[in-house]
């Protein structure tokens, strides 16, 4: 028996948005998650509490685990690929 654990997500939604790259006012998004998104979000489903004191420590278990992505693109309902769309938003907070 391997000692390996495997959690495979399908992360679909019509406005997902990976942040990846933020200089100055412009914040890029990539099309797949990054490992800060899905780290983040598996924390916060622990209810690992961002301002806790002791947020580091409970951190220090995704140190050592791998991270592997892969984007499968959409299919319609006769196996033609659907194009991929951008949108920009533009937002101020």
């Amino acid at each position: 028996m391997s000692d390996k654990f495997f959690l495979p997500l399908i992360l679909d939604g019509p406005m997902q948005a990976w942040g990846s790259d933020s200089r100055f006012d412009r914040r890029q998004s990539e099309l797949f998650p990054t490992r800060s998104g899905v780290f983040g979000m598996i924390a916060a489903a622990m209810g690992i509490d961002k301002q806790s004191e002791s947020e580091l420590d409970q951190l220090k278990i995704f140190q050592s685990v791998r991270l592997n992505v892969f984007l499968m693109h959409r299919r319609d309902h006769f196996n033609n690929p659907i194009p991929l769309r951008r949108l920009e938003d533009y937002h101020t907070v």
